[in-house]
């Protein structure tokens, strides 16, 4: 049987197939459209619509949030948690910040003048690992208002992210984006210290996108 993964979208599922194509031969993977409330528990009927017992949940970038409250609220079904762009809180602040503040600045005032140059953005700020015709597909099924308040409020309260899961029993992977643009090699630092019985994986590319990440989950869910 082939190994089940959750893919944990920030937005829509649609996200989730690229990632799919990295692990298609040996995992089955799935994913769900993320309401603007009761996130998490939308991923909990997702689980019990495919009727899956046990799966890994696999999570990038600012979507880790989300993925370490699904784990967190059903633990019994969820046996791994992989994460890409791991840190340990969404901090912007000096002096260890998670996301480079000037980055993220730059992306802000584009979200609040030009909603398609903003999305246009995320193709350069990803180094062209989201073509511009993905990030057509995501605006055009994300209202304004909603990226607004997620990308806003994340920068407005810093909230925590993988420091959440050092009470979590199961298997952790994280994932570096070496080199990545939006997010710092010292947040990914201090997710490994927070995680130190993580596994840890360093990828070129985005981390769902990359190989060495895609074998890091086989080699855990072979065991």
């Amino acid at each position: 049987m082939k190994a089940r993964m959750l893919y944990v979208p920030l937005f829509i599922g649609a996200e989730s197939d690229r990632f799919a194509s990295v692990v298609s031969d040996w995992a089955e993977v799935a994913s769900f459209d993320v309401p603007a409330e009761r996130a998490a528990q939308a991923a909990c009927a997702r689980l019990d619509e495919l009727g899956w017992d046990d799966c890994t949940l696999v999570v990038d970038g600012y979507a880790q949030a989300l993925g370490v409250e699904i784990a967190l609220q059903d633990p019994a079904r969820i046996r791994a948690v992989a994460v890409g762009h791991a840190a340990p809180r969404f901090n912007i602040q000096p002096p260890r910040p998670a996301l480079h503040p000037d980055v993220v600045a730059v992306a802000s005032r584009l979200l609040e003048s030009d909603y398609m140059a903003f999305w246009r953005a995320v193709t350069q700020l990803t180094q062209g690992g989201m073509p511009d015709a993905w990030v057509e597909r995501w605006a055009a099924s994300v209202p304004e208002e909603r990226a607004r308040a997620v990308f806003f409020g994340i920068a407005e309260t810093e909230p925590p992210a993988c420091e959440l899961l050092a009470d979590f029993d199961g298997q952790l992977v994280l994932a570096q984006h070496v080199d990545c643009v939006l997010w710092t090699a010292e947040g990914f630092e201090d997710a490994v210290a927070t995680l130190p019985h993580a596994r840890v994986v360093r990828c070129k590319e985005i981390p769902v996108f990359d190989a060495a990440f895609g074998e890091a989950l086989r080699e855990l869910t072979a065991e």
